[in-house]
C-alpha cells in the first residue's frame, strides 16, 4: 500500500466535508465551500472535490435575493462545468494517440450531451441559465454517485478493518506482558517479542511503556532486565531511551517507594543508557540527610503545628505628606509620579508641586504650598459669595464663574445648581489624567 498526504487531516474532516456539501442548510453549504477553500491551500484537491465545491458555490450564488446578474451566473455556471469536463478528459487520456473527450467521456459513461454544452460555451454563445443549472445538478448527481460513494464505503471497510486489527494488537500486547512478568525466564518470550516489535517501533513502545508501568508497582526489576538482553535490546533501546525522563519523573513521585529508584539506577548505568542521569539520581537519593543536634532538640522540644504569618510591610508616609487616617475609605488620588506625595480628595494637583511653574514652589507641606493657599482662597469665596470686598472673578474646571455682580446668588438658585456651587470643591481634581 502506498501512502500520498491529503489536504485533509483525516477522513472525519473529509467526511464532514462530504456531509456539508450535499446538506439542506445553505448554512452547512457554505461551510463545506469554505472548508475546500482551506485545502486548496494546503496542496492539491482531487478533481471531483474542487468541481463539486465550485458547482455548490455557484448554486448558492443562484438566488432570487443574488446581487449577480444572469450574465455573471451563466459564465460561472460555464466556467465550472468546462473545468470538470477537461479534468475527466485528461484523467481518462491514457493512451499513446489523443483521443477526443467525447469518446473519452463516453468511456468514462458520462452523457455525451455535456460535451456539446462545453463546446458551446468554449466557441460559440453562452448557453441560456436554465440549461446550465441542468447541467450543474447533472453533473453534482454522478460527481456524488462516481466519487463520493465509492469513496466513503472504502473508507468504512477500513475503519472496521483498523478497528479489528487494533483490537487484536491490544490482545496480544497484553499476552506478552503478562508473559514476560510472570516468568521473564521463558526463553520463547524473548523470541515473540522480537517478531511481535520487529519494523514496528509503535508495538514497542507500547510493550516497554508497560513493563516499566509493572516494575515500578511490583519491584521486580527481572522484566526490564529481559528487555535489555542484546536479543531485544535492537528492538527496545529506542523506546528506553525516549522514555527515560519520563521513568525519572515517574520513580521520584511520592507515591513510588524509594526502594524502586535504585534498582534502575544500577540496571541502566550497566548498559550505558544515560548513565551520568542515573548516577546523579542514585548520588541524590542515597545522600543521607544532615541534621545538627540543635535542630533536633529543637523539633523535639516545640511540635506544635507552625502558622505561617506573613509580616506587614511599615506603612511608607513620604516627608511633608499629611497623616491619612484609616477610617477613611476614600479612594487616593493618581499623580503623575510616584515621586510626588499623595494628596488627599479636594487638593488641586499642579506641577508647582514639583516645583516647576511661576506661581510659586513647593517646599514639602501641603499646607504652606501656592496651591494649598489658591485652593483655601476659593473655598472661603464660595462660602461667601455676598462679600463685597472681592469683585474677583472664580472658575474651576471651566464649569462656574462666582464672584463678580452678575453671577447667579447661592440663595436665588436653582436647588440643583445650588449643590454644585456649594459641592464644588468635592470634584475630582485629576480629570485631565
Amino acid at each position: 500500500m502506498v501512502c500520498r498526504p491529503t489536504v485533509w487531516r483525516d477522513w472525519s474532516e473529509w467526511r464532514y466535508v462530504f456531509d456539508t456539501l450535499r446538506s439542506d442548510d445553505r448554512t452547512q453549504r457554505k461551510r463545506g465551500v469554505q472548508r475546500v477553500a482551506a485545502w486548496r491551500t494546503r496542496g492539491k484537491v482531487p478533481v471531483a472535490v474542487c468541481a463539486t465545491a465550485s458547482l455548490v458555490e455557484v448554486s448558492l450564488l443562484d438566488t432570487e435575493e443574488s446581487p449577480i446578474s444572469p450574465w455573471c451566473l451563466r459564465q460561472l455556471y460555464s466556467m465550472a462545468l468546462i473545468r470538470l469536463i477537461n479534468a475527466l478528459a485528461d484523467t481518462a487520456q491514457r493512451g499513446k494517440f489523443a483521443l477526443s473527450i467525447e469518446s473519452l467521456l463516453r468511456t468514462l459513461e458520462w452523457p455525451a450531451w455535456l460535451v456539446d454544452l462545453r463546446h458551446q460555451a468554449t466557441h460559440g454563445e453562452l448557453p441560456s441559465l436554465e440549461i446550465l443549472r441542468i447541467a450543474g445538478q447533472t453533473a453534482l448527481s454522478k460527481l456524488h454517485e462516481r466519487f463520493w460513494l465509492p469513496q466513503q464505503e472504502v473508507i468504512e471497510e477500513n475503519e472496521n478493518l483498523l478497528v479489528e486489527e487494533a483490537a487484536l494488537e491490544r490482545q496480544k500486547i497484553r499476552k506478552l506482558v503478562t508473559k514476560i512478568c510472570a516468568t521473564p525466564q521463558d526463553e520463547n518470550i524473548v523470541t515473540d517479542i522480537a517478531q511481535f516489535c520487529q519494523a514496528n517501533t509503535r508495538r514497542a513502545m507500547t510493550i516497554v511503556t508497560a513493563v516499566v508501568d509493572k516494575t515500578i508497582e511490583s519491584g521486580d526489576m527481572e522484566p526490564m532486565q529481559v528487555l535489555c538482553l542484546p536479543a531485544l535490546l535492537s528492538h527496545t533501546q529506542g523506546p528506553l531511551l525516549s522514555l527515560q525522563k519520563v521513568m525519572r519523573q515517574r520513580l521520584l513521585l511520592p507515591k513510588t517507594p524509594i526502594s524502586r529508584i535504585q534498582p534502575f539506577c544500577d540496571l541502566f548505568q550497566q548498559h550505558g543508557i544515560e548513565g551520568e542521569q542515573w548516577q546523579m539520581l542514585a548520588n541524590t537519593v542515597g545522600r543521607p540527610v544532615q541534621t545538627s543536634t540543635s535542630s533536633k532538640a529543637l523539633v523535639e522540644e516545640d511540635t506544635s503545628p507552625k502558622i505561617n504569618v506573613p509580616k506587614r510591610l511599615p506603612e511608607r508616609n513620604p516627608v511633608g505628606c499629611p497623616e491619612r487616617n484609616r477610617d477613611d475609605t476614600s479612594k487616593r488620588q493618581k499623580t503623575c509620579s510616584a515621586t510626588l506625595p499623595w494628596m488627599p480628595i479636594g487638593y488641586k494637583w499642579s506641577w508647582d508641586m514639583a516645583g516647576i511653574g511661576t506661581l510659586g514652589s513647593y517646599n514639602g507641606d501641603p499646607i504652606t504650598c501656592s496651591v494649598h493657599d489658591e485652593a483655601q482662597s476659593k473655598r472661603t469665596k464660595l462660602n461667601n459669595p455676598y462679600d463685597t470686598n472681592s469683585h474677583d472673578e472664580i472658575s474651576l474646571d471651566g464649569d462656574i464663574s462666582l464672584g463678580s455682580e452678575d453671577d447667579m446668588d447661592v440663595d436665588t438658585a436653582p436647588a440643583q445648581e445650588k449643590d454644585r456651587i456649594l459641592n464644588v470643591d468635592l470634584l475630582p481634581s485629576l480629570t485631565s489624567f
